[in-house]
């Protein structure tokens, strides 16, 4: 009996002493600039050399003993076959704003920002190529460089692009010193081992047993009031959650809710850990062949569900069998691919309804896929559209189109949970605040779509002075200023296009349409969807549809403009005026139709105008 109180007061400090660590590691390696690299590992940096420490080992393993050495810049060779090394640097960033981080190599390599994966390649490659945009802070950084080779050499080579640069370069010597500790690799291998290790659930699930049982122990005589204490916190925790759950209920709105299905075959699976709706390519984001998405409580549409529902191609379309009809392709983006309404609300689908509803026996199918810029449009009229042996393709462009952004990727919670209001409220918060994102060996922010490139940015710096909005010569009245200031707060997205160099870019695009279009034998048509801003001024502010109307003339491709359209409709006594828009892009089932009367309305012209 008198071995009890010890007993107890092991399993107290043993309790204690590891929650203490596994809050130590939450503490240093959470958040986005993580506490971890904010302090001590930078004071390491050798001020008086320029380039990476790098540990070369014998192995393409990275174990065993390593030789050391300095290398001066940021790339370094390995000699020898069947070896691998980590190069060390600390990176001093000057100015805050968007990097693009960029690793060459030979065979398999990978770089880590702050503790973070940026860049996983693999492959036996002379060549191997990949790139991250990430914003940063100015200060220092831990770059962390992993590279090993197979029958032959190998190499790595960084680059940057940084705010307002046009293009990537060497990453400049000056701003690095090598990181010097003597037990670097050592320290190195337990960071990147705790790193996803503190971003996943099993990690928070044994912190919070362990922080009941602590609590259940603390204070506890005996073995059985620590047993009864830990019924007793336990009871209060479901208490509280079940109260919570009737708060969250009865307080807030139903949170959106995902449920997937895929029935589509093998090599065409989603990332079972995000379960996405759209799968990466090497030329762009697609939607999962023969799949389901449906989004309960969606917030453009709380009380209707919306369902995303793709056929064999990916295309959220019926299937399609032989060509029996006059057959449409749209190409576009979110826009038209209808997002934020169910199909049989999409611009392509009440345009044929109403054509069939004229004696018109019109085929329109939708190949249009959330986020894709013009570049990912081509792409996929190359890789299934030109199969389908189309009459006319319509592409339908909107006024961020010179660029890509992300698709649809929405998350669910595991089991029950998902069920849960208060689950996906907490989940939203930790999401926001604590950056708890998966993070891992094999995880990389390479992507077929990323942030808008940096000279973007160099763009918005020469529109401030040249702007494509504000009249040359006088003073702007309040309107041109308002929608200037307009344009640049959103130039990475709808306002890049008011920028000339946009369509230096476009133009290289249309012109590879147009010769599709005769190679293949199909009517090329262009139409451009306004965003809302253009629609609530008085004054017509359409640089960018003038400029494609310009470009459409030059290679003699029809060009439907539905600003004017769009302007009109929402100029309606707004006491009888239906929505146009969700948001400042996306279509309401109204903005829907209103796209569908004018669009068949020009097809039809068009058509009568063909010799």
């Amino acid at each position: 009996m008198s071995d009890k109180p010890a007993r107890l007061k092991y399993i107290r400090g043993f309790l204690f002493i590891v929650l203490g660590l596994q809050l130590l590691f939450a503490v240093l390696l959470l958040g986005k600039y993580p506490l971890l690299f904010r302090g001590g590992i930078y004071a390491q940096a050798q001020a008086d050399r320029e380039g990476m420490r790098l540990a070369v080992y014998n192995n393409p393993h990275r174990s065993g003993p390593a030789g050391t050495r300095f290398t001066p810049g940021a790339s370094a060779r390995l000699e020898a076959p069947h070896t691998s090394l980590e190069a060390y640097g600390i990176w001093q960033v000057k100015k805050s704003g968007t990097y693009t981080l960029a690793l060459h190599c030979d065979d398999y390599g990978s770089l880590f920002l702050d503790g973070r994966s940026l860049i996983h390649l693999e492959g036996i490659s002379a060549d191997n190529f990949g790139q991250a945009v990430v914003p940063l802070q100015p200060g220092p950084h831990l770059l962390v460089v992993h590279l090993f080779n197979e029958p032959e050499k190998g190499f790595f080579s960084l680059e940057v692009q940084g705010p307002g640069e046009k293009s990537l370069a060497p990453l400049p010597s000056q701003n690095l010193r090598p990181w010097n500790p003597e037990k670097a690799s050592y320290f190195w291998w337990a960071v990147a081992t705790l790193f996803p290790w503190v971003r996943r659930g099993i990690f928070w699930i044994s912190f919070m047993v362990l922080l009941l049982a602590a609590l259940a122990f603390l204070g506890a005589k005996t073995f059985k009031q620590a047993a009864l204490n830990g019924v007793l916190i336990l009871g209060s925790c479901l208490l509280a959650a079940v109260l919570g759950e009737i708060a969250a209920r009865l307080f807030f709105a139903p949170p959106q809710k995902v449920s997937f299905r895929e029935k589509a075959a093998p090599g065409h699976r989603t990332d079972q850990r995000e379960r996405a709706f759209t799968i990466p390519t090497e030329r762009g984001y697609r939607h999962a062949p023969l799949s389901e998405l449906v989004i309960e409580n969606p917030a453009w549409s709380p009380k209707i569900p919306l369902v995303y529902k793709t056929n064999s191609l990916g295309y959220r379309n019926p299937e399609i069998g032989p060509k029996q009809r006059k057959r449409f392709l749209f190409l576009g983006d979110s826009i038209t691919f209808g997002q934020g309404v169910n199909e049989e609300w999409t611009f392509v689908r009440l345009l044929e309804k109403l054509a069939r509803a004229n004696g018109e026996n019109w085929e329109t199918v939708n190949g249009a896929v959330e986020g894709l810029g013009t570049n990912g449009e081509l792409a996929v009229l190359n890789e299934t559209g030109l199969a389908l042996k189309p009459d006319v393709v319509l592409l339908d462009f909107y006024l961020n189109d010179f660029l890509e952004s992300p698709g649809i990727i929405l998350s669910r919670l595991p089991g029950m949970l998902d069920r849960s209001q208060l689950a996906h409220k907490m989940n939203n918060f930790v999401s926001s605040h604590l950056f708890l994102t998966a993070s891992g060996k094999k995880d990389s922010v390479i992507q077929p779509m990323q942030k808008a490139p940096d000279e973007i940015f160099a763009w918005r710096e020469e529109f401030k002075t040249n702007s494509t909005v504000l009249p040359r010569q006088g003073r702007p009245d309040q309107t041109a200023q308002a929608f200037h200031e307009a344009v640049l707060q959103n130039f990475e997205d709808w306002g890049g296009t008011f920028s000339p160099h946009a369509w230096e870019r476009l133009r290289v695009l249309l012109e590879e349409f147009a010769r599709l279009s005769k190679e293949h034998r199909f009517q090329l048509v262009l139409a451009v969807f306004p965003v809302r801003p253009q629609l609530e001024t008085d004054v017509l502010f359409d640089y960018p549809q003038k400029r494609l109307s310009q470009i459409a003339g030059d290679l003699k491709i029809p060009c439907f403009d539905l600003l004017p359209v769009f302007k009109t409709e929402y100029r309606k006594d707004p006491k009888n005026r239906e929505p146009l828009y969700f948001d400042h892009c996306h279509l309401t089932p109204h903005g829907n139709q209103v796209a569908a009367r004018a669009l068949y309305d020009f097809l039809k012209r068009t058509d009568s105008k063909k010799p």
